[in-house]
């Protein structure tokens, strides 16, 4: 990586002040006769403004010289600028925040010898409930909606996921149901948030709650018809959604969109660290298709824990990270992925095993 700023003070104009300042004593000299600048002393007024000529040339020459130099991927150096760059002209769009994401698992040690037979229920802890640790200085929210918790004393089978940070709902105005009249001219929505997490985005026809839209990186690429979104990050770090040229005929009666703002890097935990709901939850026990008398989960009568560490939360990525994942992308052109490939390296190669090749021992 050191390399990577090597071409950071190519002159492309080639033209700085002493330069620029020499070429103008060269042009007075052959403007004229009558005065001869490159003799004359510094106090003279026409040096003065040829010094202030060369002073605004070698300005002008520095701003071109960065404003190419912020077009290759080698040698940008203003995040917005090469997120744009990466990720519009080069294919390869650079992390956002990602949330940290994991499993976490729930007992209920409360009493359960009620006359309504509680110990033989179950019920389901809440979409978007969140949970914290001691100090609540982190918190996790629940993405599942029909994992099943039993009142019997012990753990749930399945864990619960859940992902780093705080739940949202998307509004426009006053509302949470957005239509196609509500996207931009680019067919967007912007976040108001920063920290918007880009693995915690979740869009939904409001008629079919569960069932969610996939995200993808190229919405060209995708067949006509698709419910898909893509997630991205302008070169003013605003994140926002945006939906196909079909975005049309798939919002139906309107979507919702709730999502997860994250910590990070800075929301991974330890294991057995998650300790307790941020609110108290109240539920519905279930016994034989039948409600039972409501129950509100506390962490008096609830005991949780994550039975492993959750560390993939992940910040921005820096420049030098964008740059690196762009020679891992491109580096797919050194390796072997079509029939030609093969049959070139099988060309190219003195040794064949069994006259078929797997792959190059080389490449990445």
């Amino acid at each position: 990586m050191a390399e990577r700023f090597k071409a950071d003070n190519i002159s492309y104009t080639n033209k700085d002040f002493n330069a620029i300042y020499a070429e103008l004593l060269d042009m007075g000299d052959a403007l004229s006769a009558k005065w001869k600048p490159s003799a004359t002393n510094e106090s003279d007024p026409g040096i003065v403004l040829i010094k202030e000529n060369a002073v605004i040339g070698d300005k002008l020459s520095y701003n071109a010289d960065k404003n190419i130099l912020e077009a290759f991927p080698s040698s940008v150096t203003q995040e917005g600028v090469a997120r744009q760059l990466f990720e519009e002209q080069l294919a390869c769009p650079p992390n956002w925040y990602r949330a940290a994401s994991g499993v976490i698992n729930f007992r209920y040690v409360g009493d359960s010898a009620r006359e309504d037979d509680l110990e033989d229920s179950n019920t389901t802890i809440p979409q978007w409930t969140t949970v914290q640790d001691e100090d609540s200085t982190v918190t996790y929210t629940i993405i599942d909606h029909d994992k099943v918790l039993a009142f019997d004393g012990t753990f749930n089978s399945e864990g619960y996921r859940v992902l780093q940070g705080t739940p949202n709902s998307y509004v426009f105005g006053i509302s949470t149901t957005l239509t196609i009249g509500n996207l931009d001219d680019k067919r967007r929505l912007y976040f108001q948030e920063y920290n918007v997490a880009q693995n915690g985005v979740f869009v939904a026809n409001v008629d079919d709650k569960y069932n969610y839209w996939k995200q993808v990186t190229l919405l060209s690429t995708q067949d006509y018809g698709s419910k898909v979104y893509k997630f991205g990050v302008d070169k003013n770090n605003r994140c926002y959604v945006e939906f196909p040229s079909w975005a049309g005929d798939i919002f139906e009666s309107g979507i919702c969109i709730d999502y997860i703002t994250t910590n990070g890097v800075d929301g991974n935990v330890a294991n057995n660290v998650l300790s307790k709901f941020a609110n108290d939850v109240t539920v519905t026990p279930m016994l034989d298709g039948e409600a039972l008398e409501d129950v509100t989960l506390t962490s008096l009568n609830i005991s949780m824990q994550n039975p492993y560490a959750i560390v993939n939360g992940k910040n921005p990525d820096t420049i030098q990270e964008m740059y690196a994942n762009f020679e891992k992308t491109m580096g797919t052109f050194n390796t072997l992925v079509t029939i030609r490939d093969y049959n070139n390296a099988l060309k190219d190669s003195e040794v064949v095993g069994n006259g078929f090749v797997c792959d190059r021992t080389n490449d990445l």
